[in-house]
């Protein structure tokens, strides 16, 4: 097991760690972008990976990371990444226009059992699924505008709510959390305005 952590400035003990570097654009001036790292350390706590991330300040939205045994899964400022410290692999599982990242969820966020699932990642729009490995069973798009809030699983249903219309206009989902399948879709309130009329 992996554990991982936002780093504040580069303590000494992560300075001389093998460090990959992700989320560099030369089509961005420098001074507009964030500097962030985040260390990943072996089951008895020793450093063993740095990550050093890059983003424009205006991708900055919340800052998450999970680990399972094999795995740590980073959002970030429009990184969205799988990394295999053993390996050295880095992923992503999102391109830049989806990735406003919000939140990543392990079973025990939620309340649930380790196994229920792997990892639920959700963004201002999207929502994965990702296995204990960080492959992807599934991806629901455009499943809100504004971001979301998961509320936990029940009989087999990931239960939340989506913003559709800021800052009150919240329309609840479930999503069948083996096959991502929507079981029942946000609606959004001038959804009910726009049937009334067109009736």
């Amino acid at each position: 097991m992996f554990t991982a952590q936002f780093l504040e400035g580069l303590p000494d003990a992560w300075a001389e760690v093998d460090a990959i570097a992700c989320g560099w654009s030369p089509e961005s001036p420098q001074a507009r972008w964030v500097d962030d790292r985040v260390g990943i350390a072996d089951a008895a706590g020793r450093p063993l990976l740095r990550i050093d991330l890059a983003y424009e300040h205006s991708y900055t939205f919340a800052r998450e990371v999970r680990s399972s045994a094999s795995v740590v899964v980073i959002g970030a400022g429009g990184n969205c990444l799988v990394v295999k410290p053993h390996t050295r692999e880095v992923r992503s599982f999102a391109d830049r226009q989806e990735a406003f990242i919000e939140s990543v969820e392990r079973p025990e966020d939620l309340g649930e059992p380790a196994n229920a699932f792997g990892f639920i990642v959700s963004s201002v729009f999207d929502l994965w699924h990702l296995d204990e490995d960080g492959n992807e069973l599934w991806h629901v798009e455009t499943l809100a505008i504004g971001g979301m809030v998961l509320n936990g699983v029940h009989a087999g249903l990931l239960n939340g709510s989506a913003q559709w219309d800021q800052p009150d206009g919240w329309a609840k989902f479930s999503v069948d959390l083996k096959t991502g399948q929507l079981v029942q879709a946000p609606e959004p309130y001038w959804s009910q305005w726009h049937k009334s009329i067109f009736r």
